[in-house]
């Protein structure tokens, strides 16, 4: 189980969602080893750029399965927390496909 807390903003896009993202973990964690992870998470695209305009935004997503992943940083007033930014195409990722996915998770357990 993994508490979450996150915040989806709504603009004015043609596609995608944006989110941002807090977990919260039971202990402390090194940034680099939570990028590890990411960057081999199926699916997802980590887009670790520190510089201007080094993070994912709806149009990066736009016409594309998979989820961008950016802005990864540990959250200042949690040591046990990380903050991320979240982008996906949501007539892609976040309609039909997830429900496919999700049949081929429980189908992979049953």
């Amino acid at each position: 189980k993994i508490n979450l807390t996150a915040t989806c903003v709504r603009v004015p896009v043609l596609v995608s969602h944006s989110e941002s993202v807090n977990i919260e973990f039971h202990t402390d964690f090194e940034l680099e080893e939570a990028n590890k992870i990411l960057r081999r998470a199926p699916g997802c695209v980590l887009h670790d750029e520190r510089q201007d305009k080094g993070y994912a935004t709806p149009l990066d997503a736009e016409g594309k399965y998979e989820t961008f992943i950016s802005r990864v940083r540990k959250d200042n007033s949690n040591k046990n927390s990380l903050n991320m930014w979240i982008v996906s195409d949501n007539l892609l990722k976040g309609a039909a496909l997830n429900a496919v996915q999700i049949a081929e998770k429980l189908i992979k357990i049953i």
